[in-house]
């Protein structure tokens, strides 16, 4: 879907155009006005996604692409150097949406990185070439970015909400998560979406200071309690908490059936 939400492509073979979410994990436009070029260029139905830390996930366009009506949908991964993590994600997003639609008929191929295909460097070559006859190129420079003086003040806040948006996060719904909490924290909570905070087999997994008190396997619904009990009353959530002490930990048994094989734990 374009920036501007008109649809992009007609063709019954789809592309979709994965990349990284942007700092601060807003959607990156530029890869969906890539994905509305390409589209124009190749006729097809082409969408953008993200592998972590906003939104859409792998999962949401494929979705799209079957309720599309779509046959045949390849992957581009976006990133330059290739990224072996980017790769299994990919995969194991496949993999659990596959696991969640066995009715699908659409077929899914993940194409090699960009890195590795000659086009990239025929491309990075017709990028310089046409700098350098653009004799105003060199003396050009984006505009600095602002210097915001709210950046060297900490909000005031009650407590402090860690989300992680890392891949394994995002591909066991840290999305919808992070819906739920913003919908549903009071206005003292300090939110902020992070990298893998590490304990991905429990994911997706939040963090609440003061008092460290992690959460696990979590869902939109029970984002929505925590929001409006722990960040509210102050009360931590047993019912979706896990412990920070070293031992191994299961996530709780109501979302087992949805994991890929290959993250279950024995």
């Amino acid at each position: 879907m374009r920036s501007d939400g008109l649809p992009c492509g007609d063709d019954v073979n789809g592309l979709v155009l994965l990349g990284r979410a942007s700092y601060g994990g807003r959607s990156p436009e530029e890869l969906a006005d890539l994905a509305c070029r390409v589209a124009h260029e190749t006729g097809r139905w082409t969408r953008h996604a993200v592998i972590d830390g906003a939104s859409p996930s792998v999962i949401d366009a494929l979705d799209e692409a079957r309720g599309a009506g779509l046959e045949l949908v390849h992957v581009v991964p976006m990133s330059i150097p290739a990224e072996r993590e980017l790769h299994l994600w990919v995969r194991r997003s496949l993999d659990r949406w596959r696991t969640t639609s066995p009715e699908t008929t659409l077929s899914v191929t993940v194409l090699e990185p960009m890195a590795r295909h000659e086009a990239t460097v025929v491309a990075i070559a017709a990028i310089v070439a046409g700098a350098e006859r653009d004799t105003t190129a060199a003396h050009r420079r984006d505009d600095e970015p602002p210097n915001d003086p709210s950046w060297s003040a900490i909000p005031p806040h009650d407590h402090h909400l860690l989300v992680c948006r890392g891949p394994r996060c995002t591909l066991l719904g840290a999305a919808e998560v992070a819906r739920a909490f913003a919908d549903h924290a009071p206005d003292t909570t300090l939110t902020v979406s992070t990298g893998c905070l590490f304990p991905c087999n429990l994911g997706p997994v939040a963090v609440v200071h003061p008092g460290g008190t992690w959460y696990g396997g979590l869902d939109a619904a029970a984002a929505t309690e925590i929001a409006l009990g722990h960040l509210s009353d102050g009360t931590a959530n047993r019912a979706h908490s896990v412990t920070p002490d070293g031992s191994r930990q299961q996530r709780p048994a109501r979302l087992a059936d949805d994991l890929p094989l290959d993250v279950r734990q024995p």
